[in-house]
């Protein structure tokens, strides 16, 4: 007597099964297989979206890195471009400027101290001599004996100043890196230029990918030029240029370092010679007061008066310390607009990265996607092959099946739908 069950008659005094057909056992293998096939692709498309994923945040840091070489890129534009504006309205010229030229000024400017000191000592004497003869200090205004003790004061204290200032001077002039620092003022010379070599500049192909980002083509054209550099070579460039930048920064800071001392110099000449020259203002100003011709003396009108011959007299002498100012001025304009250049370049090639690593990522969101698809075809396999075989051999799992299947579908277009 047979025993009725799920899988079919099976005899009963429990003998061998009959052997299985060729297709009977590929039908039965048939889930598995695709079961398998919908796990491998399953592990491929989530793979192909960790890389997707991986490749869209790289871009976002090279684009946070691009976003860095633009903001340095306008920062020394701008800086660039105001210090080029200032120096239109500037009286000094970029002229070029000689270690001897700057040590001669420096001395003729030190024997104008101690001119001014000398005169302002002879006045001062000229004055009590004749106020004492007279006996007239009252006809004596406060506001111009005030300029006059003040001009004394401040001719000694430059002049002392001037002495000690120049002490170090001459040799740091004739020696040293200053005078190698001089020699790119006044030019249009830059350190870096001695220091540039091939990989400064970009070959055809870079520039052909950067000037499909600069004129805005699509992004599959412009993907078409960057996939050929390659994401080693573009490492490379990158690195090159950066190490390019970096050097030129370097010898620029060191031309400024170079000169630091001595811009601080010429800018205490000039604030002490532009003193003096208010300080003898300032007594021209107040001489009104004097109540001729007691108090007034040929000594006193002849010193006065080369007081104010030596006031006109101290810009000649000033020009060169301008010139000097008008110098520096001008390298560092061109020194900003050089390293302007760099992070410029920087720029784009951070740019170019961000586009390749983006059409990198898409091309394996679309592998993600298309495995995706595989292995809903793969489990739609399984599905149907399961339900065949359960259909096959009467099994009642075959209801229960199908109906988890519809409710599934069933609540996947509400989801879509509604949710």
């Amino acid at each position: 007597m047979a025993l009725l069950s799920g899988s079919g008659e099976k005899p009963a005094d429990g003998g061998d099964k009959p052997p299985k057909k060729f297709w009977e056992t590929v039908l039965t293998t048939t889930p598995v297989m695709l079961t398998v096939l919908a796990t491998l692709l399953a592990g491929l498309s989530s793979g192909e979206m960790t890389r997707a994923q991986y490749y869209r945040s790289l871009a976002a840091q090279y684009q946070s890195k691009a976003g860095d070489q633009w903001g340095f890129f306008q920062a020394k534009r701008i800086r660039s471009t105001t210090i080029e504006q200032a120096l239109d309205e500037f009286s000094g010229k970029p002229v070029p400027i000689s270690a001897e030229k700057m040590l001669r000024t420096f001395q003729q400017l030190q024997e104008r101290c101690d001119e001014s000191a000398k005169l302002a000592d002879r006045l001062q004497s000229a004055v009590a001599k004749e106020f004492a003869a007279v006996r007239n200090d009252g006809r004596l205004g406060d506001a111009w004996r005030q300029a006059l003790v003040e001009l004394v004061t401040l001719a000694r204290e430059k002049a002392a100043w001037a002495n000690q200032a120049l002490d170090s001077w001459p040799n740091k002039l004739k020696h040293g890196d200053v005078p190698q620092a001089l020699a790119y003022l006044g030019s249009s010379r830059l350190p870096s230029d001695e220091n540039q070599n091939s990989q400064s500049s970009l070959d055809s192909d870079f520039t052909a990918a950067i000037q499909a980002i600069q004129e805005r083509r699509p992004e599959w054209e412009i993907a078409s030029l960057a996939a050929p550099l390659g994401e080693a070579r573009i490492s490379a460039t990158v690195a090159a240029v950066e190490k390019q930048a970096k050097q030129t920064d370097e010898t620029n800071r060191r031309i400024d370092k170079n000169l630091r001392d001595l811009d601080q110099l010429v800018k205490q000449f000039m604030l002490a010679l532009h003193g003096l020259i208010r300080a003898v203002g300032e007594l021209g100003t107040t001489s009104s007061e004097l109540s001729p011709p007691l108090v007034r003396s040929e000594e006193i009108d002849h010193v006065a008066g080369l007081l104010r011959q030596w006031a006109e007299t101290i810009p000649t002498y000033l020009q060169t310390l301008r010139d000097y100012q008008a110098c520096r001025k001008d390298f560092t304009v061109r020194r900003e607009n050089r390293e302007a250049q760099d992070n410029q370049k920087t720029a784009w090639l951070y740019e170019l990265r961000v586009h390749l690593n983006s059409e990198t990522s898409d091309r394996h969101r679309q592998r993600s996607q298309h495995f995706f698809f595989g292995m809903l075809g793969a489990q739609a396999g399984t599905a149907i092959a399961s339900l065949a075989l359960a259909a096959r051999h009467k099994s009642s799992l075959w209801g229960l099946a199908s109906l988890a299947g519809l409710a599934a579908l069933a609540f996947s277009i509400y989801v879509y739908l509604f949710v």
